[in-house]
């Protein structure tokens, strides 16, 4: 398991426990999407990296 795997586990399970405290339910969703899009940048910023050096 990579760091930001780790991290985005993390950060879900925090996120889903708030929710059920009812401490976070207005803005779940953007940080869902939020984590989403950050894991979606770094997978496009890795492999760009990966093509740059030649290993893609």
């Amino acid at each position: 398991m990579t760091q930001l795997d780790e991290v985005l586990r993390i950060h879900r399970s925090a996120t889903l426990g708030a929710i059920a405290n009812g401490t976070l339910a207005d803005a779940a969703l953007l940080r869902v999407e939020t984590v989403r899009n950050f894991e979606a940048l770094s997978q496009h910023a890795w492999r760009s990296a990966a093509h740059l050096v030649g290993r893609g």
